[in-house]
């Protein structure tokens, strides 16, 4: 009945059919309902039902609570705008996750687990007149006024405010093509004053720099394509800044020297063979495509307060990184001003190398390679409404990351910890991270996400290895992956070891993966896996109240329901729900498990039901397997911890794709061969 209410309700409002709906609403209280994440008013928002708007919203804006009947039976309760979801998996039609996707941009990571309420629809769609116009009907919650403000601040970093039942907001900034524009016609006005003014050749002579073997500061042009080799240490005197460091620069194995808040720009040019001090600001802006930072030292005494994404070397990479070193002490600590709750947050990322290692195209993204990291004695201090995260390399990695190692010891308090990245969208490869990594808060509101590789991997992580100790202490969730916390990209051949730990009310813990997501932009759905990957990790975790999943390779692999459409031979419109999910294939857990828990599996914790009776998809016209080939010891731990149904109902289960064996039966396998031998190739 639900599934078929569902559907109606979506046809209805796809085509605007007003006198559809109203049949479906003579029946039910439609207004009261939604599907997933999407009361029906904000669908009919989402999918500009103007007729169906034009009798209903008024009647509809005053609803903040709604019954789903989208989603599995444990999740089809009354939840208002302040709720959250639970943790099972809930049907959303594909079509109305890529209309909302495209939509909320950035924002979408507000609505993991909440719900879209209409007032929020609207100011993601950009309706600022009628969100005026129904905020007073509507009487929203202070969660929901958290959230307009997030969304208004992820998107324009402008403002929403409120006074009374009115809603205040803070114009909307000019398009990039007006931009654009205006930038041209002001171009092309310096151009002709410029041409009216004369230059005397005294003054051009004047302005000439040294070029050469140089001893101070003033005989640098840095806006010049000239070579300079330093035959003594420079200091770069306190707020001292260029904007651009078009020059190479040759250090000769002498110092740069940085007081506090000096920056040498955007680097064009090229920096090599220098050691740096530094109180830990970014020395660049950008370092453009073509421009190399090489044989390069760095030492930080961090001493950062900030609101604002940073990085001790760069906040954007574009050039190249190569044989860098850096040596970290100190403490970072991240700030919010906004008002607000745990929802009214935008993401500060910090990195330890580089902010961001940017992508221009396939032919053109930032480098960092054969670059090295040490961390001893340093803190990151955050709060909830910062949502502050660190990557020991770089924060986030849309370029490649290859031959990079981080070692020491990191401990934060309410900030994500990463040991290469904070997230990667692309590549990172043949790195290692050595560090110990602490998180701790005591934040009911917060997370805490630690990684060995990465917090999030969405795309590839490879030839990899995490030795280090890993721990999350929160209270309500804490997810812990020896390569990734998170992931729904690929970890291909990846080893771990070491100690994992989690303690919260519900902890994910897994030697490879904590948690693999399975989401969809509209056109693809992306799965989290491990692919002959190793762990020799000791992994544990507290028995809380609520469900703690160990798994010697995954903690938790979620399965995702979703709407399948396709034309019967009538030509009528079907749907069925499909369950997808990610997996483990040809990986070998030798470590070991040890403490009490809700479910634990020497290669997975808690898994969907539906992909692990199926275990089984099809990508690209390929059949491809959820678990297969995969080992672990013969010592009396379950391969799977269980199976959870729809409802929330844990089944014990008995693992499908795995062997157990002796040590001496794994380490002689082809499966176990083939991964030493591409780990350490």
């Amino acid at each position: 009945m639900a599934k078929t209410l569902s559907q109606k309700l979506l046809t209805a409002i796809q085509y605007d059919d007003v006198y559809a709906f109203g049949d479906l609403t003579e029946k039910t209280p439609c207004g009261k309902l939604r599907i997933g994440r999407f009361p029906v008013l904000s669908l009919l928002y989402l999918y500009k039902a103007k007729r169906i708007l034009s009798v209903y919203e008024n009647e509809f804006i005053k609803i903040s609570a709604w019954e789903d009947i989208g989603g599995s039976a444990a999740t089809r309760n009354v939840v208002s705008a302040q709720g959250a979801f639970s943790w099972e998996a809930y049907n959303e039609p594909v079509d109305v996750v890529r209309r909302f996707s495209a939509a909320a941009g950035k924002c979408l990571r507000l609505y993991f687990y909440k719900i879209v309420s209409p007032l929020e629809m609207l100011l993601i769609l950009d309706k600022h007149k009628r969100l005026k116009k129904l905020y007073p009907l509507a009487k929203p919650s202070e969660a929901v006024k958290a959230r307009l403000k997030s969304v208004y601040y992820i998107k324009y970093a402008l403002n929403v405010s409120f006074e009374g039942d009115n809603i205040i907001i803070d114009k909307k900034p000019l398009s990039r093509r007006t931009k654009q524009k205006i930038i041209a016609l002001a171009v092309g006005g310096f151009a002709l004053v410029s041409a009216a003014v004369a230059v005397p050749v005294s003054v051009v002579s004047y302005l000439r720099k040294y070029e050469g073997q140089i001893t101070s500061l003033s005989q640098i042009d840095f806006l010049s394509n000239k070579t300079y080799t330093l035959k003594s240490d420079i200091t770069i005197p306190a707020n001292y800044s260029v904007s651009k460091f078009n020059c190479r620069i040759n250090g000769d194995g002498h110092k740069l020297i940085f007081e506090k808040n000096s920056s040498l720009g955007a680097l064009n040019g090229a920096l090599s063979g220098v050691q740096i001090q530094t109180f830990g600001n970014p020395i660049f802006t950008v370092c453009a495509k073509g421009s190399a930072l090489s044989d390069v030292t760095v030492h930080v005494v961090a001493d950062v307060n900030t609101d604002k994404d940073s990085a001790f070397i760069a906040l954007t990479n574009y050039g190249t990184f190569s044989n860098v070193t850096m040596n970290v002490l100190g403490s970072v600590s991240a700030f919010s001003d906004r008002e607000g709750d745990a929802d009214n947050q935008t993401e500060l990322v910090f990195g330890g190398m580089v902010k961001e290692n940017g992508f221009i195209s396939n032919s053109a993204f930032g480098t960092i390679k054969n670059c090295s990291a040490t961390y001893s004695d340093f803190t990151l201090d955050g709060v909830t409404k910062a949502n502050a995260t660190f990557g020991g390399i770089v924060g986030t990695n849309n370029g490649v990351v290859q031959d990079c190692a981080v070692s020491g010891n990191i401990t934060s308090d309410t900030f994500d910890l990463g040991g290469v990245c904070y997230v990667n969208n692309n590549t990172v490869t043949k790195s290692i991270n050595r560090a110990n990594l602490s998180q701790t808060s005591d934040d009911k509101d917060w997370t805490p996400l630690v990684g060995g590789i990465a917090v999030d991997n969405l795309s590839t992580v490879e030839y990899c290895q995490s030795s280090g100790n890993l721990s999350a202490s929160g209270a309500e969730l804490a997810i812990v992956g020896g390569i990734a916390a998170r992931t729904d990209g690929q970890n291909n051949y990846c080893y771990t070891e070491g100690e994992l730990y989690a303690t919260s009310k519900t902890a994910y813990v897994g030697g490879i993966f904590g948690m693999s997501q399975t989401v969809s932009d509209g056109r693809y759905v992306y799965f989290g896996f491990a692919n002959n990957c190793l762990s020799r990790a000791k992994l544990s975790a507290s028995l809380g109240d609520g469900v703690s999943c160990v798994g010697g390779i995954g903690g938790y692999v979620q399965e995702t329901a979703f709407n399948q459409y396709y034309y019967d031979e009538f030509g009528f419109l079907i749907s069925q729900i499909v369950y997808l999910g990610g997996g483990i294939i040809d990986s070998v857990f030798l470590g070991e498990i040890t403490g009490e828990f809700s479910y634990y599996g020497a290669v997975v914790g808690v898994c969907g039901i539906y992909i692990y009776e199926a275990n089984a998809f099809t990508s690209d016209g390929v059949t491809r397997r959820n678990f297969d080939g995969n080992y672990y010891l013969d010592n009396g731990t379950p391969s799977f911890g269980a199976a959870i149904t729809p409802d929330g109902e844990p089944v014990r289960v008995d693992g499908k794709g795995i062997t157990s064996a002796t040590e001496d039966e794994i380490t002689s396998s082809e499966t176990y061969k083939e991964i030493i031998k591409k780990i350490h190739n």
